[in-house]
């Protein structure tokens, strides 16, 4: 899914009326895009929760005569981003995917996202069974087989049954134990997904590469702590954004273009 794929996506999720401020190059810096609502009377069941807060970001690629160039973002930079931001109270990735539930006789092609443990809180979003995925869930490749339903999935293929915590679903012929289901409407931020997956089940699941190649293909979402600003987001992400392109180099990097980080 490319940016302005992923910013249509967002667009028609439920109760997101309108994205406010767009694009911002900042040259050096960084661009960000606010998830903003335009009309609150638009709002029936909000799916997250100040949504205003709420930010993209970006790697932008910028080159005399030729159109910015957004990108997502490398694991290995959105570790670098994680540890060094402070205008963001928290950080998340997260990739929209296709997989296949296995297990059964019939495979059902299903979407899905593969995530890091602060998605849902970055959301404001809490399971209504059992719980999502924890810190030290994060860290090793392979080592937490794990999975977090939706609420249509669920209902689907286990009935509803509220004994379904610790249960196995087959995802891509890895079998991944149960340990929660989200709330009925939610379907995450690409308003498709029935079943979330941590970061470090992805190698395992989807791209054997996905925790170390430095190409950007990952997104990023993040939110502002309630004292804080776009403004002072922008202005940490112009040092900051060049700061980790310059540690971590990317073959998606173009010669010569002015690399920047952006929300």
């Amino acid at each position: 899914m490319s940016a302005a794929s992923l910013l249509r996506s967002i667009g028609r999720a439920r109760g997101i009326a309108a994205m406010t401020v767009g694009t911002i190059a900042l040259g050096t810096g960084a661009l960000v895009t606010t998830l903003g609502v335009a009309d609150a009377s638009m709002w029936r069941r909000p799916p997250f929760r100040d949504a205003s807060k709420l930010v993209l970001l970006f790697n932008t690629l910028e080159e005399p005569g030729e159109a910015l160039q957004r990108q997502r973002w490398s694991y290995p930079r959105i570790q670098l981003l994680r540890r060094d931001v402070r205008s963001l109270e928290h950080v998340a990735n997260f990739t929209p995917t296709s997989v296949s539930l296995t297990g059964t006789e019939l495979t059902e092609p299903l979407q899905g996202e593969v995530v890091s443990p602060e998605y849902f809180t970055v959301l404001g979003v809490t399971p209504l069974l059992g719980r999502t995925f924890a810190a030290d869930e994060d860290r090793t490749e392979g080592e937490h087989p794990i999975a977090v339903l939706g609420y249509d999935l669920w209902q689907r293929r286990f009935a509803g049954a509220e004994g379904v915590i610790g249960r196995t679903i087959g995802v891509n012929r890895q079998v991944l134990t149960i340990i929660g289901v989200m709330p009925r409407g939610f379907r995450g931020i690409s308003d498709a997904a029935q079943v979330w997956i941590p970061t470090t089940m992805a190698p395992r699941l989807t791209y054997p590469e996905y925790l170390t190649t430095d190409q950007n293909f990952i997104s990023v979402l993040g939110r502002l702590p309630d004292e804080g600003s776009l403004d002072a987001l922008r202005a940490e992400l112009a040092t900051l954004g060049p700061a980790i392109a310059r540690a971590l180099p990317s073959e998606d990097d173009e010669p010569g273009a002015t690399l920047s980080a952006s929300a």
